[in-house]
């Protein structure tokens, strides 16, 4: 997935302000659907998952009556709980991307007729609003109807959560495949290559900056004031890229499921309108479209107009690369390299050849790998 929650982080330090608002709504929540009849709470086998079930055992605790009991779902046997016991059970998730583990346990405890279950998640991050219901209509049906059990959340979000390679495990394999092609390896490449690996250490459990490239004279991507994504200018200077590329993915999931969005099908193909990048100048937000685009809302050899207008946007980009108009040009570029962004094939020579006004080692490397994209197209 290209989208990850620190959960375990945001419960550790969930009395810091930035996480003011929801630990209230946890707090609001917990006070207000956790019923005084709990005898266990039961929680998904991640660390965020035991931190939240552990903090609303502290919240709880004073208030029952109840011996509570805590069980990690993969320590959970029908032995533990026995089937005429009478109560409720509290089930914790930290984050879902699939309720698969919320399903499992729903069919669990099919034959608890004298538990009620209540479903508890800090963030539901399905893809869709249409997901979302399937999964709360499964696991909530049981002997009383569609409300047998509670489904409580405290955020939803919904992210793309397609099982596929992440657009820097992509970027690795080229980066790979470019240095074994070399005849001198590129120092460049190689700190590339190492500051991606070290995006999937434990300690920093994915990237938060440095996850595009540079513009041409190595200054990070930043975001100015008053972007349309965000509702005042508090974020500013106090933002990561992750966060931006997190705010982009998640707004064209939105489209790719809207009737009249990015939805794709056999018979119609929906791109981005090249445009989107005039409009987003910041490099940063240009970057953040690319990244969590996929290649066939990016494919304008589908469409000559949008392939002119792309060619249009890039070769400006090029003539602006040592100003802002072309901080994302590393970016644009890698895109044409891997096959991801696409023209038709008469509009590659023109901005192969705009390339070779810039002096620039790697400019230079991936102009080669364009030319053997374009070079490939029948």
């Amino acid at each position: 997935m290209n989208l990850y929650i620190d959960y375990e982080n945001i419960i550790k330090n969930i009395e810091n302000e930035q996480y003011e608002k929801h630990k209230a709504k946890i707090d609001a929540y917990v006070d207000q659907h956790v019923p005084a009849s709990l005898k266990y709470i039961i929680y998904l086998n991640d660390k965020g998952s035991e931190l939240l079930a552990a903090y609303i055992f502290e919240r709880i605790k004073n208030f029952s009556k109840n011996n509570i009991n805590l069980i990690s779902q993969s320590d959970l046997t029908k032995k533990d709980i026995n089937n005429e016991e009478v109560g409720s059970i509290l089930i914790v998730g930290s984050c879902i991307s699939n309720g698969k583990n919320l399903l499992y346990l729903s069919r669990f405890f099919r034959n608890y007729d004298g538990m009620r279950l209540i479903y508890f998640v800090g963030i539901n991050r399905i893809s869709n609003v249409d997901k979302q219901k399937e999964l709360k209509s499964n696991i909530k049906y049981g002997l009383y109807g569609a409300e047998n059990s509670s489904f409580i959340e405290i955020e939803t979000i919904n992210c793309d959560n397609s099982n596929t390679e992440t657009p820097w495990e992509k970027e690795i394999e080229h980066l790979k495949e470019i240095q074994e092609s070399l005849d001198e390896p590129s120092s460049f490449i190689r700190k590339r290559i190492d500051l991606i690996n070290n995006f999937s250490g434990s300690e920093t459990k994915g990237g938060t900056e440095e996850i595009f490239y540079n513009d041409l004279q190595g200054n990070p991507l930043k975001i100015r004031k008053n972007s349309a994504f965000f509702n005042d200018n508090n974020y500013f200077d106090n933002i990561s890229q992750s966060d931006v590329y997190f705010t982009i993915a998640c707004v064209l999931n939105a489209m790719r499921n809207s009737e009249d969005g990015l939805r794709q099908s056999n018979f119609v193909k929906n791109l981005l309108d090249p445009f989107v990048f005039n409009r987003f100048n910041d490099g940063i937000i240009q970057a953040a479209i690319l990244r969590s685009a996929k290649s066939e809302e990016l494919n304008y050899s589908y469409s000559r107009q949008n392939s002119e207008n792309m060619l249009m946007l890039l070769k400006t980009f090029v003539k602006h690369h040592s100003e802002y108009q072309g901080e994302a040009l590393l970016e644009f570029l890698h895109a044409l390299a891997i096959g991801k962004l696409r023209l038709l094939k008469e509009h590659y020579p023109p901005l192969i050849e705009s390339l070779d006004s810039i002096v620039n080692e790697y400019v230079s490397i991936l102009k080669n790998k364009i030319d053997e994209i374009y070079k490939s197209i029948i």
